[in-house]
């Protein structure tokens, strides 16, 4: 019966499937894809097709599965894969049972969102009556790598969710000498601002989902699908609160090495990297949205004036990327409020410090996904955090929509609730309101306790370097 019901659904798909490209074909449109892919619809690609798709997939389970598909295609219209069975059709490590999803399309486990999932076609769906290749069917050659950016407008989804496992996985599945694979992109997230970053990965332009075409067929010679988890160490909240992963296998040689990798794609100085001079050199992470040092001013100067520290002040909103990186790169210590800016830290040299700022009520323990980064092996940076525990140098804002932290669609009792919280509870991602509420408020730095947690930081720095001379 079971083999029956998937046969019957495989004939129900493909006659859907036709009809719509036959509505197509009909309608007079032809939706010329907007990318600069190399595609075809020539008959010696055709007959690739014929033949149908193969898989070769490599994990047992969701988690760690990662296949090479070959003819893989795509229906941007209904947003879905098509495997298509031909006579030289082979399929290995396809799980039995597909009843769900079966692999991640992204580092991020646990978020349905991110899943990659296909229909079974028969080869001949592609083609009309005659035998010739529908119109609204093109074929990409070459070797891709298809996958869904989880949060490409935050510095650190877009290095630890998408680019370092996006480097791993070129790194191993790339055939053609230092040939990188092209990136396919098919979330539906609009260009990220750290397009710079995606790009100097891939050393190709990454190609979004909207310049697929619309209502075409997508074919693609040779694609891999699901990244390698094996730099990832942290998960967010989705299903525990955030921490951690257990038992990662994040190693900062290969960090420094992707950090490296993406210095020479943009051209970044790379010399002056191992701290070796009279001074000894800070980047201040600034803020101009919220979550802002209030007293950002009289900071720069203490740490000129006190520690006799040279002091680059940086924003990610308005420094170029590429001048940020080469900051930190030559940075003897990496001070900033928490946030995905911080993330920058990777490419820290060895021997650097980071000092993470945390706003009220904010306690660093429960967000670590910076210290955890430092302390990686092979990192070698030293790390600090400092809270604000004084109510008073606090600027919070009820009025922030709520995304930002804004609590005025609350009741009257919720709201003086969080007001009156002194430290947020244990939650889990993504919508709690007392930590939306904290995260986004200002702060006037305490400066003394501020230079102590930098000067502590500093030396053990230069402790843990000395250890390694």
């Amino acid at each position: 019966m079971l083999r029956q019901n998937a046969r019957t659904f495989v004939k129900l798909s493909a006659f859907i499937f036709i009809v719509h490209l036959t509505r197509l074909e009909n309608s007079g449109t032809t939706h010329q894809p907007a990318t600069a892919l190399p595609f075809s619809s020539s008959p010696r690609w055709a007959a690739q097709l014929k033949d149908g798709s193969s898989a070769f997939c490599d994990g047992g389970s969701i988690s760690t599965r990662t296949c090479m598909f070959e003819n893989l295609c795509y229906f941007s219209e209904h947003d879905e894969f098509v495997l298509l069975h031909g006579t030289q059709s082979v399929f290995s490590g396809l799980p039995a049972d597909r009843q769900s999803a079966f692999l991640d399309m992204s580092s991020v486990s646990d978020h349905n969102t991110q899943q990659f999932e296909f229909i079974d076609l028969p080869a001949s769906a592609l083609f009309d009556e005659n035998g010739h290749l529908r119109q609204h069917v093109t074929y990409h050659h070459g070797q891709h790598l298809v996958f869904k950016r989880f949060n490409p407008g935050n510095l650190m989804h877009v290095i630890h969710d998408d680019l370092l496992p996006v480097y791993l996985t070129q790194r191993e599945y790339s055939v053609s000498g230092n040939e990188p694979l092209q990136l396919i992109a098919v979330d539906s997230h609009p260009q990220s601002p750290f397009k710079q970053l995606y790009d100097a990965v891939s050393r190709k332009r990454v190609i979004l989902k909207a310049e697929l075409g619309e209502r075409r067929v997508t074919c693609f010679q040779s694609a891999v699908v699901g990244l390698r988890k094996e730099t990832t160490w942290y998960q967010y909240g989705f299903s525990r609160p955030q921490g951690p992963i257990n038992n990662t296998r994040a190693d900062g040689k290969l960090i420094r090495q992707f950090a490296s990798s993406v210095r020479r794609t943009l051209k970044v100085n790379e010399q002056e990297t191992n701290n070796v001079h009279s001074h000894f050199r800070a980047v201040l992470l600034s803020r101009s949205m919220n979550r802002i040092i209030l007293n950002a001013e009289q900071l720069v100067n203490s740490l000129q004036e006190q520690l006799n520290c040279q002091v680059h002040v940086a924003s990610i909103e308005m420094s170029p990327l590429e001048e940020l990186i080469e900051h930190v790169s030559h940075a003897d210590i990496l001070i900033g409020m928490h946030g995905g800016s911080i993330a920058l830290a990777a490419f820290l040299p060895p021997n650097s410090a980071l000092v993470e700022l945390f706003p009220y009520a904010v306690p660093a323990a429960a967000y670590t996904p910076y210290k955890t980064l430092a302390s990686l092996p092979g990192m070698n940076i030293s790390y600090g955090s400092w809270e604000n525990t004084w109510q008073e140098n606090t600027v919070t804002h009820p009025e922030y929509p709520t995304i930002f932290g804004g609590i005025s669609h609350l009741s009257v009792s919720e709201q003086e609730q969080i007001m009156a919280s002194s430290q947020v509870g244990e939650h889990q991602c993504c919508s709690n309101p007392e930590w939306l509420f904290r995260i986004y408020q200002d702060t006037h730095l305490d400066i003394p306790s501020v230079l102590k947690v930098v000067q502590a930081t500093w030396d053990n720095a230069i402790s843990l370097r000395n250890r390694c001379l």
